[in-house]
């Protein structure tokens, strides 16, 4: 009987937000309470509950609403993350115009990546590239002494 009233108070007694707004809004448009007792079961001021009501029906209209917007299905495992694949399509894309490990490296942190180098060898070998060729001492400080000019500065006014 005590597991019973534990589950019972679990399901009618909501927690988490999303939870106790399902609850809420079932209360009002299944059970059909007024917004009144809604916010006293579920304590929620009055205002609350008129708003989330307005906002429910319009996303209803608009057909915005989604069950996951209530109800999230649980995905084990490692989830894909878009800024490596974006790094990684960029990790190609360098590559093939031979820039080593390091330049990929460089490039990416100043476009705001933190991509290890690690990272980079991994996807340079998924990919099936080979080694670049040993560079001579004169590509290395040409590749190195890339300096950027900064724009002359004047006064303001």
């Amino acid at each position: 009987m005590r597991i019973i009233n534990g589950i019972r108070k679990f399901f009618l007694n909501p927690i988490h937000i999303t939870h106790k707004k399902y609850e809420a809004l079932r209360a009002l448009f299944i059970d059909q309470l007024d917004a009144k007792a809604v916010a006293e079961k579920f304590g929620y001021s009055i205002h609350t509950i008129n708003a989330m009501r307005r906002d429910f029906l319009k996303a209803l209209r608009e057909k915005k609403i989604k069950a996951d917007c209530f109800f999230l299905t649980y995905r084990p495992g490692r989830h894909a993350d878009e800024t490596k694949a974006r790094a990684k399509e960029k990790i190609i894309r360098l590559r093939k115009q031979n820039y080593s490990i390091l330049d990929i490296k460089s490039v990416l942190q100043t476009e705001g990546y933190a991509i290890s180098h690690d990272y980079i060898h991994r996807v340079l070998t998924a990919e099936g590239f080979a080694r670049l060729p040993r560079r001579t001492h004169i590509e290395r400080k040409r590749a190195s002494s890339k300096i950027i000019t900064a724009p002359k500065s004047r006064p303001i006014e």
